[in-house]
């Protein structure tokens, strides 16, 4: 999709440019070449955002399954029925082992 719209954005440029010559105007030279232009960068625009997207997506996907992988295990104290994690030894609040 990205090299789509880079190639479409210097489609669009090269040919506001022929299309100004042939107009054999000046004006009108200048006139669809800043119309090219426009559209050319805002291709580019859209083809970098989506680029973008696509690389915060892939981190959120790999910081989403370390946090998976890094779950613990809640425990529940028959004692006092206070839970905590399965990295104690004994119940942080009345020592239950």
């Amino acid at each position: 999709m990205i090299k789509i719209l880079f190639s479409l954005g210097t489609i669009a440029i090269v040919l506001s440019v022929l299309i100004g010559i042939m107009s054999g105007h000046f004006i009108m030279f200048l006139l669809y070449t800043f119309i090219g232009i426009v559209i050319g960068m805002l291709l580019f625009a859209v083809a970098e955002i989506i680029d973008n997207q696509e690389v915060i997506m892939n981190e959120l996907f790999a910081q989403r399954k370390l946090a998976n992988a890094e779950r613990k295990k809640i425990i529940q104290c028959p004692r006092c029925n206070s839970e905590y994690d399965d990295t104690r030894v004994s119940c942080p609040y009345c020592g239950a082992k």
